[in-house]
């Protein structure tokens, strides 16, 4: 006889009876239904109901247990919802088995299963309520929504009433993905259905156990050594962890479908007020920003990935079509066609790119903006990149261009005249990059002729280019060579002079290694200036490239000249020169264009984007400059500048500008220069003014004082015109006390100085550091001398004068109300308001901050004291106006730098500088060299790879505007070099070699057309030996591939 297990799982099961189960049914039938049937009908379905409710009852006790299960086979890329739907039906598995016993005769009839064919679904209830909102098989956070919810479905939510975040506690404001939530583990004994039922369950430690009965823990199954939950680990514990987990994958879904509803919800909003007005484009505009967040919802500020970034384009392609034909003004659908190519550059071949830019312009052909865009496109082409295919495209867009009317006056930059002359110069900075100096410097040198040098009474174009062709063959010397005259002189006498040779010698590898003998002659010339060749020169015919005849510039020269305005003129030829420009000189678009600046300081890897005034100019303008290094550059620029002073003697912005040049270039010279030039002009104050500006460069201050004195003296004799340029020098005085010699005491007389009868009479006493008292009448009558002097100025409209009598008044309101730094910013904000209302231009407004920004660095570095929170807010919405201001934002680092909260620093940058909507070379170049900066001097927290991630993020992103800038990609390759110096060998330096040689073919890849780049990496790297002669083949192939130009010879190398 075999005896029973003693164990709770092999007991037989209790056989109920027929009266117990019909007893019981009534009950559970009553409980079932809530209510939803008749009356009538409720004796005739007991059974079945209760059946039903019995399975409901299991199914959503098996479905809440493997909760987490199903949670996590989900996709992560199906999209959820933000309600929990509860299903209003349980289908009930037709492949069981019944016997009679379990059916029930309907005697009756129920005219709905006649209807439906089975039993009627709506009276099977769908959940079970259990109090407050809650339901059976829920998460205990869940409840009812009694709003959402209807007859049909069941919406549940998120309770959040005690789970406010604080936001500056808060991480799920910058990291919503990752939030972690920590809750106290109760008591396993407590189970959920004893916390929700209506009774309090007595603790079984203090029930008395009665005699002859098991232990209390013996109903408690311990946890086997052969467990898979572990040894420490009970099964409470895993059901806890388990609970939690969900709650936590539940509150984040719920965070993230929230999100989703409400891109929705725009996306349809925006929908619609596209289809009640269709013609409008700022909807278009406003639905096709807005894809992000449906692409990414919640997470907008994260960086796409490859399949988000052509999933968004896509559909944003789609929604430009569609803009496009109901959008008819030509300036909306200009931006339309931009953004649709932009976007199209992800999804289409280069064939059907190609076929679309065509199109763009058969509907838009005098589009600047289109055809800059395009022009970066064919420029930056990594597989099909060839010299000759980007220069016809530039002539193509020169020609497009020249029917559009030209201007006399500049008034914008998006002007047809200044933008075409853009392109121009664009032209001539891709020549030289390619390694066709020639070309270059003889586009300049025509454009220069033909603009300042034109013989008179000349107005037909075609005479005037017969003419220019003429002078040109006649290889007499030209603008910026020695013994040049000009085309107007030669037009007039026909003198016969013949030009220099050119000082620049190729010489051929030696051929014993011709290949770094190519390397080093390559790298040599890069840094010369090359001019055309003489027809009398021997070894022209030995390099055609060197000779430039008229027939070469012709294509460009007949659709790109046109009768602009000198500044513009003068100002792209500093910019080619990659000088700074004039003086208080309206910011043009090629000063931020990645194109255009193509070299940064030699001291630094930021990009300068300043406005100068004529005191900035003298002390810091010309400072590091990359032109002043090479001795032939500078004696080219000097010959230029000293032509267009000849052809322009009453222009003393320009004789300004050459002599702070030469200060710069040959101080010793310079004192010379400004007493020959005052000569020949002794009623111009701006000269004396550039001369005293000498003196005190040079460490003169009192000879400087004497010549302000005498010119101010002058100035009275001078009229109204006299008395008003006046303001000029009173500037420069006192700016050269303060910031010079710093001594406020001095600046401080000057200023008082200012208000006299005999202004030039001055008597600077020796700062004792005493306070110096000044009468309260005195005092007024500055002030009122400053305010009648702005408003006399910004009457005629000299508004340069009038920031500098502002920023006059807001030193010496500085100076005499105990260096008070927030009275001088208030007095700021005022003459920035009345700027504003005078329709003044940007120029004035950026010259007045960038005065406030100096002012604030000089109270920081005297360390006085101030809120940290006034300056901060002042600097930001000073760089918020003029994002492009390369004062303003070394002023905003450095206030920021006292403060010591280097990665709020970091952070703004990054977002700011490099990924924002005004993202530009100059910013992006500052951000980056403030953060080498705290690499190099070991600040907390500056690593390599957080210097390296800076570039990555400025150059290799996809989305980046500046991933085409020669200055940051030669910034990133000079800081893996030095790493790669640094290394002292092994795994180390191996790494540090393998990672600048990616940076490099990276550089390759994104720099087609930029010689030097190639040559300057072939150098670096076979100094070293860091790489084999076959690789460094390669690289001399991809420039013969690219057509770029070489001057050295390459017989012996197309020999190895």
């Amino acid at each position: 006889m075999s005896q029973v297990p003693k164990f709770g799982s092999f007991r037989p099961k209790g056989t109920k009876t027929g009266d117990d189960q019909q007893h019981r049914a009534p009950e559970q039938a009553e409980s079932g239904s809530e209510g939803h049937q008749p009356h009538d009908e409720l004796s005739a379905r007991k059974t079945s109901n209760s059946r039903s409710l019995a399975k409901h009852s299991d199914r959503l006790s098996k479905s809440n247990h493997s909760y987490h299960h199903r949670h996590r086979e989900r996709p992560q890329s199906a999209s959820s919802s933000s309600h929990l739907l509860v299903s209003q039906s349980l289908n009930v598995d037709s492949g069981e088995v019944f016997t009679d016993k379990h059916f029930i005769v309907d005697t009756r009839g129920d005219a709905k299963n006649a209807e439906y064919g089975s039993l009627h679904r709506y009276s099977v209830p769908t959940y079970h309520r259990i109090g407050y909102g809650r339901l059976v098989g829920a998460p205990p956070a869940a409840k009812l929504d009694r709003e959402q919810s209807s007859t049909t479905q069941a919406v549940l939510t998120i309770d959040r009433q005690n789970q406010t975040d604080r936001p500056l506690r808060s991480r799920s404001l910058t990291f919503p993905r990752e939030r972690r939530i920590h809750v106290v583990a109760r008591d396993g004994s407590d189970t959920d259905i004893e916390l929700q039922a209506d009774y309090i369950t007595l603790s079984q430690a203090l029930l008395k156990r009665k005699r002859g009965s098991e232990s209390p823990d013996a109903s408690v199954e311990a946890v086997s050594y052969r467990s898979i939950y572990g040894k420490a680990t009970t099964r409470s514990e895993v059901s806890d962890n388990h609970d939690l987990s969900d709650l936590s994958e539940l509150e984040g879904e719920s965070r993230t479908t929230q999100a989703e509803s409400q891109a929705r919800e725009e996306h349809t909003a925006l929908l619609r007020r596209t289809k009640d007005n269709p013609a409008d484009a700022n909807t278009w505009f406003a639905l096709i920003d807005h894809q992000v967040s449906v692409v990414k919802p919640g997470r907008v500020d994260e960086p796409l990935t490859a399949g988000e970034r052509r999933t968004l384009a896509e559909i944003r392609l789609t929604i430009h079509e569609q803009a496009l034909k109901h959008c008819k003004d030509l300036s909306e659908r200009e931006k339309l066609l931009l953004g649709m190519l932009e976007h199209g550059r992800i999804v289409w071949d280069a064939a059907k790119l190609e076929t679309k830019w065509n199109e763009a312009f058969r509907q838009c052909p005098t589009s600047v903006q289109l055809w800059l865009r395009y022009l970066d496109h064919v420029q930056t082409a990594q597989t099909n990149f060839r010299f000759d295919t980007v220069k016809a495209a530039y002539i193509r867009c020169l020609d497009s261009l020249r029917d559009v009317k030209p201007i006399a006056a500049i008034d914008a930059d998006d002007k047809p005249g200044v933008a075409r002359f853009h392109v121009l110069l664009r032209l001539t900075c891709f020549l030289r990059d390619a390694g066709h100096d020639e070309q270059a410097f003889a586009l300049w040198q025509a454009i220069l002729e033909y603009h300042f040098f034109k013989p008179p009474d000349v107005r037909d174009r075609e005479i005037e280019l017969g003419l220019l062709e003429a002078f040109w063959e006649a290889d007499v010397p030209r603008i910026g060579e020695e013994g040049a005259r000009g085309w107007k002189e030669y037009a007039m006498t026909r003198y016969k002079t013949a030009r220099k040779p050119s000082s620049g010698v190729e010489c051929s590898p030696p051929s014993s290694d011709p290949l770094r003998g190519f390397i080093d002659a390559e790298t040599a010339s890069l840094s010369k200036v090359h001019l055309p060749a003489a027809t009398n020169e021997d070894d022209s015919t030995d390099d055609p490239f060197k000779y430039v005849m008229f027939s070469d510039l012709e294509p460009v020269l007949r659709p790109g000249l046109h009768d602009l305005p000198s500044p513009a003129v003068v100002d792209a030829f500093l910019a080619f020169m990659q000088l700074p420009p004039i003086a208080y000189t309206k910011e043009h678009a090629w000063h931020i264009d990645q194109f255009v600046r193509t070299s940064a300081n030699t001291n630094k890897s930021s990009v300068i984007n300043e406005l100068f005034t004529s005191y900035s100019l003298f002390e810091r303008a010309f400072e590091d400059c990359p032109s002043l290094v090479d001795p032939e550059k500078v004696q080219f620029v000097e010959r230029v500048l000293e032509a267009l002073i000849v052809a322009q003697p009453e222009n003393d912005t320009l004789t300004e500008y050459y002599i702070a040049y030469k200060l710069h270039a040959q101080p010793k010279e310079a004192v010379k220069l400004c007493k020959r030039l005052l000569k020949q002009r002794p009623s111009s104050l701006r000269l004396y003014n550039a001369y005293a500006l000498v003196e005190v460069k040079l460490g003169c201050m009192e000879k400087a004082a004497r010549v302000w004195s005498a010119a101010l003296k002058m100035s009275i004799s001078l009229g109204v015109d006299g008395k008003d340029e006046a303001v000029r020098l009173w500037h420069c005085w006192v700016m050269s006390r303060k910031h010079q010699l710093t001594d406020e005491k001095g600046a401080l007389q000057c200023l008082l100085a200012v208000c006299e009868d005999l202004p030039g009479d001055v008597a600077i006493e020796p700062d004792n550091g005493m306070d110096m008292e000044i009468p309260a009448a005195q005092k007024l009558r500055a002030r009122q001398h400053f305010e009648a002097a702005w408003e006399r100025l910004a009457h005629k409209r000299k508004l340069e004068l009038a920031v500098l009598t502002a920023e006059c008044h807001i030193c010496y309101t500085y100076l005499i109300g105990g260096h008070s730094i927030e009275a001088a910013v208030n007095l700021t904000g005022k003459y920035s308001d009345r700027l504003s209302r005078a329709n003044a231009p940007q120029t004035a407004h950026a010259l007045l901050l960038q005065a406030q920004a100096r002012l604030i660095q000089h109270h920081i570095k005297r360390h006085r004291p101030y809120r940290p929170a006034l300056l901060r807010s002042v600097l930001e919405e000073s760089v918020r106006s003029f994002p492009h201001d390369s004062l303003l934002l070394y002023g905003y680092i450095r206030n920021e730098a006292h403060f010591r909260l280097q990665d709020r620093i970091r952070l703004s940058l990054r977002e700011d500088l490099l990924t924002g909507r005004d993202a530009s070379i100059v910013g992006c170049s500052i951000a980056i060299n403030e953060e080498v900066r705290r690499f190099r001097e070991q600040t907390v927290g500056a690593t390599q790879n957080a210097v390296r991630a800076l570039f990555t993020r400025a150059l290799v992103s996809p989305d980046s505007g500046v991933k085409h800038s020669i200055v940051l990609w030669t910034a990133w390759f000079e800081f893996e070099l030095s790493l790669c110096e640094e290394s002292t060998g092994g795994n180390g330096q191996e790494q540090a070699l393998r990672r600048a040689k990616q940076v490099f073919l990276d550089g390759v890849r994104c720099l087609p057309w930029y010689k030097g780049w190639i040559v300057r990496g072939m150098r670096a790297f076979a100094v070293k030996g860091w790489m084999t002669d076959d690789e460094l083949r390669q690289l001399y192939d991809v420039l013969m591939e690219r057509e770029l130009r070489v001057r050295t010879s390459t017989e012996m190398l197309d020999e190895i």
